[in-house]
């Protein structure tokens, strides 16, 4: 198998909500650029700008696990929420761009 290999969950924290990510290079080349962005959202929570997860420049069949603090942001939506909800998140790394759905229940 080759590419990225992206796991990742939003768990609760005492009083924090939590995304975490653990990424796999199965590239033949190193990723030396790793950008994060969570969509709008019903509960409006988001990770600021650039999503700071601790996860910087991997080598080929390297792992790293990060996490990133999520933020609320303004007011809830007034439409309810999908069910289950779920944060759409976007990864740029030097090679592509990964967009996923993380499950939530927070």
């Amino acid at each position: 198998m080759t590419g990225l290999e992206i796991e990742a969950v939003v768990q609760r924290e005492n009083d924090l909500i939590v995304l975490y990510l653990k990424i796999t290079n199965r590239t033949s080349g190193p990723i030396t650029k790793i950008l994060g962005k969570i969509d709008s959202n019903h509960y409006q929570r988001e990770s600021g700008n650039n999503m700071q997860s601790g996860i910087g420049e991997m080598a080929p069949g390297q792992t790293q696990v990060g996490k990133s603090l999520l933020q609320t942001t303004g007011q809830k939506s007034g439409e309810a929420p999908e069910c289950p909800f779920f944060l759409k998140v976007a990864l740029m790394v030097s090679i592509d761009v990964f967009v996923f759905k993380v499950p939530c229940s927070f």
